[in-house]
Formats: structure tokens, C-alpha cells, sequence
């Protein structure tokens, strides 16, 4: 299985190499938004997890940009971001997020997300 994460802070890079490497996903990382929907039509992947706050352009463009392609709209998106109100300042259901997660997020909450997905 792979998947990519759309994310530009190093550090949850890292952290997600290492959480996606035990679960056994093999991962693809993107620091932009750009980067990242550009990389989504090269791995097309099994599930997209992404911030919201990016340098160049805002998770809700990403969103919409993704759920509005052919090829990349039946592909499921996770949220991850530091935002507690998120959901409130974004409807981001309505765009076809599955689910948002915040930071820090624990690999044990992704391994029952991912048996949820993928049973």
C-alpha cells in the first residue's frame, strides 16, 4: 500500500516516515500543496494525508482541487493538522475529508484508522 502526506514541517515529516515504515505503507512525502497534487497524479496512491496550513497553497484549494479530479477524487483523504477549531473554520466533510486528526498524532490511532480503511 502507499500513501502520500502532504506536509511541510520536517520534523512531522520524519515522524510519519517512521509511524507509516511500521504499519508497513510505504509513504511519499510532498512539502507543498503544488508538490503534493502533483505527486498524487504520479503515485496515486491509496489514501492522501495532508495539513491544512501550507506555504503555497491553503488546504482547502488542495481539497477541492483533489475531490474535483477524475482521477484522484475516489481517493481518501485524511486531515492532520495542529487547528483544534479546523472543522469549524472549513467544512472539510463536505469536501470529502474521512477524517481529520490532530497533532500530535500517535501511530497506534493511525494503525486502527488504516485497519478501518483497508480491513
Amino acid at each position: 500500500m502507499e500513501a502520500l502526506y502532504i506536509e511541510d514541517n520536517l520534523i512531522e515529516q520524519r515522524l510519519m516516515m517512521l509511524y507509516m515504515g511500521d504499519l508497513g505503507v510505504k509513504l511519499h512525502i510532498a512539502g507543498t500543496g503544488s508538490e503534493g497534487w502533483t505527486m498524487a497524479h504520479k503515485v496515486l496512491p491509496s489514501f492522501i494525508m495532508m495539513d491544512m496550513e501550507m506555504p503555497d497553497m491553503d488546504g482547502e484549494t488542495l481539497l477541492k482541487l483533489l475531490k474535483a479530479d477524475h482521477q484522484l477524487r475516489h481517493i481518501p483523504l485524511i486531515v492532520i493538522t495542529a487547528d483544534l477549531l479546523i472543522d469549524r473554520k472549513v467544512n472539510i466533510w463536505d469536501m470529502g475529508v474521512i477524517e481529520c486528526l490532530i497533532k500530535p498524532v500517535s501511530k497506534s490511532r493511525l494503525a486502527d484508522l488504516l485497519k478501518q480503511l483497508f480491513p
